[in-house]
């Protein structure tokens, strides 16, 4: 028994075990005042009279009696015991075993990490634009040449590429389709099955009749070398100068 519990009170044992609820009301209930002091252990051999008196070390001696013979009743049996027991044991043994195994292991040597590669720098595209073959005009989001007739978005990933490539300039007529090499417009280059055209700012195909005002849709892809859609249309009024369906003016 803890007498430090019990003298702490009935207030402190209700957050505790049941055995000092049950205590304090048995005391309260019968009026009982009880008195714990604390005895050393093997007070039957050499009592200690300093501390308790004789009927009190008597008390104790039969305390200790009772519980030895409560123990006896709260006995686990060998059939219970030995399970447990041997399962310990192997436990035990195979946290040992696990040990030496992972002792044993050869420390692993790290790789050296290769180190991230370097950024390449890209050159700033005002100091291609000054360098370029091509006569560019700055239009804020792209870049024009008044040459060739290419119209390179700014943010397209081949823009710096298309600044250093050659320009093959076109002999623009105002009165009839100019004939044209592959040309860019914004993100987009142009398929090179296409035999393309200019008119006007519209860039064109003279095989399949597809058009690419400020984007490229079909020129973008193979050319099917046949008239259809809306190519019948579209070649025909060119070819009378007049503006093609789906366009509300000219590109320029």
């Amino acid at each position: 028994m803890n007498v430090d519990i019990y003298a702490k009170g009935e207030v402190h044992v209700r957050t505790t075990t049941n055995f000092w609820i049950r205590l304090f009301s048995s005391l309260r209930q019968t009026g009982v005042r009880l008195d714990l002091r604390w005895v050393p252990g093997h007070t039957d051999s050499a009592p200690v009279h300093y501390l308790v008196n004789d009927r009190a070390a008597a008390g104790n001696l039969e305390a200790d009696a009772l519980a030895n013979r409560a123990a006896q009743f709260a006995q686990v049996s060998l059939d219970v015991s030995a399970l447990v027991l041997d399962s310990l044991s192997q436990v035990t043994k195979i946290q040992k075993r696990l040990c030496v195994l992972v002792c044993s292991v050869p420390r692993r040597c790290k790789e050296a990490s290769a180190a991230p590669a370097a950024r390449v720098r890209l050159d700033p595209l005002d100091a291609l634009v000054d360098t370029s073959a091509h006569d560019v005009a700055d239009l804020r989001s792209q870049l024009r040449c008044s040459r060739c007739l290419s119209c390179v978005a700014r943010s397209a990933s081949f823009c710096r590429q298309w600044l250093r490539s050659p320009c093959h300039s076109v002999q623009v007529q105002q009165h009839q389709p100019t004939a044209m090499p592959q040309t860019v417009v914004g993100r987009q280059v142009s398929h090179s099955s296409h035999s393309l055209a200019w008119f006007r700012g519209l860039v064109f195909c003279v095989r399949c009749g597809n058009q690419g005002p400020s984007r490229f849709v079909k020129l973008s892809q193979p050319c099917s070398r046949e008239v259809i859609g809306l190519g019948p249309a579209t070649l025909r009024a060119i070819g009378e100068g007049r503006l093609p369906p789906g366009l509300d003016a000219w590109p320029a």
